[in-house]
């Protein structure tokens, strides 16, 4: 048994198209680390990704059970088809491997209008380091970038720029740290991550650089066993993101009905 419980939200109108598609549930995971304003692991505070699922979900009358996870265990539980699908997921070729992403058939490839929205993806360097993206190449540093463990995207875009990486830390706090103590030249973090951190305890330390290293769009993927056995409904969920994020912003759930339906009973 997992040790880490399912938080059940029933989110249930009874609309035909959910009935159609003999869909009630699915189950999903997020990073069981904060990333703001994205996810949260505390579904009372919930990130923006959460809420445009919630909202879908509300819309389309099915329930979604929602596990935090570390992000390499919830990638690999919907490769394992443990979890049907994983929230903020990036349409890399590593995670297309066994998951599915909503497709743009004109150029063939993920469609961000179908998006749960982008982040940006900044480096940071000691204040003293006279380095500048855009104008000194990656391949010039010495030594490797640090990168968050887990956090395939960030590392193949490392690679891809001609660096080298050192992914063994599991959070931006303790790469920074890293940083200070000349073990990486650099280090690559989400930019309200960033922002937060170095605001509060390394503002004098360290400057994030102006160019973003990469701006991507993040998805619900769909494992791909769910996906062959309800095409019809993804392809809906999807269509449902699309709608409500193409209006000008996410409408919110009300906050007090989420923190009752937090505390509803699993399955």
């Amino acid at each position: 048994m997992t040790l880490f419980r399912y938080i059940t939200l029933i989110l249930s109108l009874g609309l035909a198209t959910a009935a159609e598609s003999g869909v009630s549930y699915f189950t999903a995971c997020i990073d069981d680390r904060p990333w703001l304003p994205y996810t949260h692991p505390d579904l009372e505070k919930p990130g923006n990704m959460q809420i445009l699922v919630f909202n879908a979900s509300r819309e389309l009358g099915v329930r979604v059970e929602v596990e935090p996870l570390p992000w390499k265990r919830c990638l690999d539980s919907v490769r394992q088809g443990k979890v049907d699908a994983a929230i903020g997921a990036s349409a890399i070729p590593y995670i297309e491997n066994f998951a599915v992403f909503p497709r743009n058939f004109a150029t063939n490839e993920a469609d961000s209008n179908r998006s749960l929205g982008s982040a940006r993806v900044m480096l940071v360097k000691r204040r003293d380091f006279d380095f500048e993206w855009g104008v000194n190449r990656l391949s010039e540093l010495q030594k490797p970038i640090g990168a968050p463990l887990g956090t395939f995207i960030i590392t193949r875009a490392l690679l891809e720029r001609g660096g080298t990486v050192d992914n063994s830390a599991k959070t931006d706090d303790q790469n920074i740290r890293k940083l200070l103590q000349n073990r990486v030249d650099l280090m690559a973090g989400y930019e309200y991550d960033l922002k937060d951190l170095i605001q509060k305890s390394f503002k004098d330390k360290v400057s994030v650089m102006r160019k973003p290293l990469i701006e991507s769009y993040y998805y619900l993927a769909f494992s791909k066993y769910f996906h062959r056995r309800n095409r019809d409904f993804v392809e809906t969920f999807w269509n449902q993101i699309g709608k409500l994020q193409s209006k000008t912003s996410h409408e919110a759930l009300n906050r007090d009905d989420l923190t009752a339906l937090s505390k509803t009973a699993p399955r």
